[in-house]
């Protein structure tokens, strides 16, 4: 289980860039609706962009404290 959340956790990396994707789609459709300046839809555009540094620094120190096993393959860091 241990090296499982490890390789996942390694792969998320490429969930923050869709996370940002979403994040520019939900600013531009409240823009258009003219909501954009509402304290709640802020809130949850700021969650979004949160979540996404989240996610991708966690990615992101898993592989930079991971390390090269004798057999080959690369294992990430469990963090």
């Amino acid at each position: 289980v241990e090296r499982f959340t490890a390789y996942h956790r390694r792969s998320y990396i490429c969930k923050a860039g869709l996370g940002d994707v979403m994040l520019g789609a939900a600013a531009t459709v409240a823009e258009y609706n003219g909501v954009a300046k509402a304290s709640h839809i802020k809130d949850k555009i700021i969650e979004i962009a949160y979540l996404n540094e989240n996610i991708g620094g966690t990615a992101l120190a898993a592989n930079y404290a991971g390390k090269a096993m004798p057999a080959g393959n690369f294992l990430p860091d469990v963090l």
